[in-house]
């Protein structure tokens, strides 16, 4: 798309956004939503956000009343969405590392809000691991888990490799066959299925075969995909992840079930620090 369409474009759906925000139900939240990733993209400094996310979350909370729970987990995910939207956190002043929890007292406080992230996980729901492996040898067989980005983790896994002490496997889940890797809305969904009933969402058949292999899997960058290992009804021998200072900044370090991850490796101690006080 050239310049001059794509600017028509962008002029198009700010003026339907700003005549959508005072219309009621629905359409008028989706004013609101579209329009507050606008004014934030043009001003990161504005405050009024926080008036957009208390309506994301009204919203969120009448269809969870009225047993709506996708409609509730939408209308949940774009309140999270404006509220961890880069602008705000990328400025010279992030609002959550200033005072994490009036960031997050919103979020946590309504309906919604306090069922995905303040409802214990039950622990019945724990899963299963493999069996302690038979005629362990001297190498580790470690399991990488990622999805596209490796550019951290490859030079640390060339020197792993250079050892001799370390079998490595690496899986992008991108390459999951079938279903294979959910995308976020599936994501939120697993979770509130989890807290609401314990349900676990299902391992993928090259997740589980892996698994069975490794003595360790480790998943590099701790977002979304982090999240949804701590969903599956498998679980590695041991798992352990690492947490960079970009997944401090999104919403998923709240959704994990820490209680599945054995060993989390923060890569400095302020966003360690960050992140213990926000999750």
């Amino acid at each position: 798309m050239s310049d001059l369409p794509r600017q028509l474009l962008e002029r198009a759906l700010r003026a339907g956004s700003r005549i959508a925000r005072p219309l009621p139900g629905g359409v008028g939240g989706m004013g609101i939503y579209f329009s507050a990733q606008q004014r934030l993209a043009d001003d990161p400094h504005r405050t009024d956000w926080h008036q957009d996310v208390e309506a994301m979350l009204a919203l969120a909370d009448r269809s969870l009343d009225r047993g709506r729970i996708a409609a509730s987990l939408r209308w949940y995910d774009k309140a999270l969405r404006i509220s961890y939207d880069s602008s705000l956190h990328q400025a010279g002043g992030s609002p959550l590392a200033a005072d994490p929890e009036a960031f997050l007292r919103p979020l946590r406080g309504s309906e919604t809000g306090t069922l995905m992230l303040d409802t214990p996980v039950p622990a019945a729901s724990a899963p299963p691991r493999p069996a302690p492996r038979e005629g362990v040898g001297v190498r580790t067989r470690l399991l990488v888990i990622a999805q596209e980005n490796w550019t951290f983790v490859r030079p640390l896994l060339d020197a792993l490799r250079a050892t001799g002490r370390f079998e490595v496997r690496e899986l992008d889940v991108d390459g999951l066959a079938g279903a294979g890797f959910p995308d976020r809305d599936r994501i939120l969904r697993g979770r509130y299925d989890l807290v609401s009933t314990g349900r676990r969402m299902p391992t993928p058949p090259e997740v589980a075969a892996a698994y069975d292999w490794a003595d360790v899997a480790l998943v590099e960058w701790s977002h979304h995909v982090l999240t949804w290992v701590t969903l599956l009804d498998r679980a590695p021998r041991r798992l352990m992840a690492r947490l960079h200072r970009f997944e401090a900044f999104t919403p998923f370090p709240l959704l994990h079930d820490h209680a599945r991850i054995d060993r989390m490796l923060y890569v400095s101690p302020p966003v360690w620090n960050l992140v213990r006080i926000a999750a």
